[in-house]
């Protein structure tokens, strides 16, 4: 028997009255969203492949897409990973079939196609999401949260990255971690977060969390059975002893290599410790000199094992020397991630259509205030809700100061580093949304002389 619903008879008398009677034949509203949204992917992926293929690769690839790929087609060539495939496993798994239908003219479309229909099932996701974790919000707000939410991630799933794939498994297992409590679903999060760290080295130390949730959830919804935790510890961890097996056998080390070094800590210190060059190839040629003239030999002939222990005295060096600046550094980044717009999809089409130069003069500055209401809503407590939000509300910091947290010590864009845990903090945004409205609703009442009522079923809040 599943145990993991809501224990809240107020939050479920609400989300019934929210929702349509299948008796009186109308259509969930969900459903007609859910229809639109279908119709959104496939004109976009039908646009998508009229386009020039060079035109295609710009949208759809980055620089690290290709080395997915190539790990992909080593599995595919010779049934083992290459030497030098330095990425995690988890992706070049999703690119294996991807490979094997559209070869490799066609792998980056039938890419897209996949995650795009993935797309669909995390929307639908975040709807099961957005009724358990945000039951007393009205019909209206769940259907704008889910349209931003679809949107969000219909740009990154156009991108062939770890980001969305990672985004959509962590998803799963929080959503397993709280609201499911049969042995089925217990075993779907555990290969979830299993796959999610496969996929994203962020959540390589988050085994270490799952028991702290875990007890967080008890008091937001049901107790998580103990052995269950333990599922989801051991796949965590299971996940990542093969990441440190590929890690040794690709590199010969354990842990970071001064490549990964150099874009975990040289970027951040770049842009807010050692600011005195010119541009980032710069800085990694500084690097590199150091690095040489600490092992007495030319950078090109080092191994790398020789560079490991260098790069990670190098690494201590810079912290201790300027700690302040690297906590600033570290927290202007974490502030960045958090309040970026969601732009993915009007970035892709006004640089397509228009210019790149556009979308950052004139559309981005617009998108951040569109969306700089959300995130406000999103990082304060769940006000006027029963207590048993306070909990979950402490869930979502945890996830949060871990995934941004994590992600805040490298440099690039921070709409796809939040992903992970944007149905978390989209859930805290409706929830204090509706009291919004119903805090105005009030006022608005009183404005006009009509008597004040008081409801025990609207989740506590006081009218």
């Amino acid at each position: 028997m599943d145990t993991g619903q809501t224990t809240c008879g107020d939050d479920n008398r609400l989300r019934a009255a929210d929702e349509p009677s299948a008796a009186g034949g109308r259509r969930h509203p969900f459903a007609i969203l859910f229809l639109v949204a279908i119709g959104i992917e496939l004109a976009v992926f039908v646009w998508l492949c009229l386009l020039d293929r060079d035109t295609f690769l710009s949208i759809a690839t980055a620089p690290d897409t290709g080395t997915y790929v190539k790990i992909a087609q080593g599995l595919i060539d010779t049934g083992t990973v290459p030497l030098d495939g330095f990425r995690t496993l988890g992706y070049p798994l999703f690119l294996y079939p991807c490979l094997l239908i559209g070869g490799p003219t066609f792998v980056y479309q039938v890419a897209v196609a996949f995650q795009l229909i993935f797309n669909l099932l995390l929307v639908w996701l975040f709807w099961k999401f957005l009724e358990r974790a945000a039951a007393p919000v009205a019909m209206p707000i769940r259907l704008i949260m889910t349209a931003i939410f679809f949107a969000a991630g219909m740009g990154l799933a156009l991108w062939i990255l770890t980001d969305f794939q990672a985004g959509l498994l962590f998803g799963l297992f929080i959503y397993c971690l709280l609201f499911k409590r049969s042995w089925p679903w217990v075993i779907v999060g555990g290969l979830a977060i299993g796959m999610a760290t496969l996929t994203r080295p962020t959540f390589t130390a988050f085994a270490v969390l799952i028991p702290v949730a875990a007890l967080l959830a008890r008091r937001f919804t049901s107790k998580v059975p103990w052995s269950q935790v333990a599922v989801y510890v051991l796949c965590s961890l299971l996940a990542c002893g093969i990441n440190s097996v590929q890690t040794y056998r690709s590199r010969n080390v354990t842990g970071s290599d001064s490549f990964t070094v150099f874009h975990m800590l040289c970027v951040p210190f770049y842009n807010h410790i050692d600011g005195e060059e010119t541009d980032l190839v710069a800085y990694k040629a500084k690097f590199q000199r150091e690095i040489a003239e600490r092992a007495g030999r030319p950078y090109s002939e080092l191994t790398r094992a020789e560079k490991e222990p260098l790069a990670r005295q190098w690494m201590t060096e810079k912290i201790m020397a300027h700690p302040g600046r690297f906590v600033l550094g570290c927290t202007k980044s974490f502030l960045k991630y958090l309040f970026v717009p969601i732009e993915r999809p009007a970035d892709v089409a006004t640089a397509t259509l228009i210019s790149e130069d556009q979308y950052y003069a004139v559309l981005r500055p617009i998108l951040f205030g569109l969306c700089l209401p959300l995130w406000i809503l999103s990082i304060f407590p769940p006000l006027g809700h029963p207590r048993r939000y306070m909990f979950y509300y402490l869930i979502v910091v945890v996830l949060v100061l871990y995934v941004l947290g994590w992600s805040s010590l490298v440099g690039g864009a921070g709409e796809r580093y939040r992903f992970p845990v944007l149905a978390a903090l989209f859930s805290l945004a409706a929830l204090n949304l509706q009291s919004v409205v119903r805090w105005a609703s009030t006022r608005k009442t009183a404005a006009k002389g009509a008597p004040r009522l008081t409801s025990d079923s609207d989740g506590g809040y006081p009218g």
